[in-house]
């Protein structure tokens, strides 16, 4: 079960409480959200949200997988 701990909105950050499966499977839905948007760029004309899109999950799905890696 995911819980929320703290939520500091003058930051706009929160500190959320995962399980090590739940966030394993988190890091690989934001993992073929990146594949998807892949996809995309290979078959359309790519513009500069699109390439920040696919950089922004790339650069999610890596810090999760650190994350994951280090509680193991």
């Amino acid at each position: 079960m995911v819980k929320c701990i703290r939520i500091d909105r003058s930051s706009s950050f929160a500190t959320i409480r995962f399980n090590l499966d739940e966030l394993r499977i988190l890091a690989d839905s934001v993992g073929y959200m990146a594949d998807k948007h892949q996809v995309n760029l290979l078959s359309l004309t790519p513009d500069k949200e699109e390439r920040a899109k696919i950089t922004e999950y790339i650069r999610i799905m890596k810090n999760l997988g650190r994350i994951s890696k280090s509680l193991l």
